[in-house]
C-alpha cells in the first residue's frame, strides 16, 4: 500500500500543473502586455501547459468567431519586438495573442494567449508614438 501512495505522490508532484505554477507571473508575453499596452492580463486563454499559439491558429479562431458573429472587433498593435492581436468578443470578453516579431522558439516561456482587461482608457486609433509622447 505504501508503494502505491508513494507512486501517487510522485506523480502528483511531477505533473506539469505543479511544475508550471502560476504561468502568468514568469511569462515574458504577460510582462510585455503589462509594460507596452493599455491592458492587464487577467488569465490564460486555454491551458497553462500548452505551448504558444501560432498566428495561423489564431487567425482560424478569429475567422470562426466572425463566422458565428461573436467577434465585436479585432485590432493589431506592434511595439518594439512584439505583435499584439486583440479580439474583443460580444459580451465584453477580450483576448490578446502575443507574438514575437522575430522567430524564437518558446519566446513567452509559457502560453501567449490571455484574457485581458483595459486599464488605461486611451482613444482608439492613436499611434503608439502619439501615446508614448504623452507619457
Amino acid at each position: 500500500m505504501s508503494k502505491i501512495w508513494l507512486s501517487f505522490c510522485c506523480l502528483v508532484l511531477a505533473s506539469p500543473a505543479f511544475a508550471q505554477g502560476d504561468s502568468i507571473s514568469g511569462n515574458r508575453c504577460a510582462e510585455a502586455i503589462r509594460q507596452l499596452t493599455e491592458f492587464e492580463p487577467t488569465g490564460i486563454y486555454g491551458s497553462s501547459v500548452e505551448h504558444e499559439w501560432t498566428p495561423a491558429s489564431m487567425y482560424l479562431l478569429q475567422r470562426e468567431a466572425e463566422k458565428y458573429r461573436v467577434l465585436n472587433r479585432h485590432f493589431l498593435d506592434q511595439v518594439e519586438d512584439w505583435r499584439f492581436e486583440v479580439l474583443e468578443m460580444k459580451g465584453g470578453k477580450t483576448m490578446m495573442f502575443v507574438f514575437a516579431k522575430t522567430f524564437e522558439p518558446r519566446y513567452c516561456e509559457g502560453p501567449n494567449a490571455f484574457f485581458v482587461k483595459r486599464i488605461k482608457q486611451e482613444p482608439i486609433g492613436e499611434t503608439r508614438a502619439q501615446v508614448s509622447d504623452r507619457r
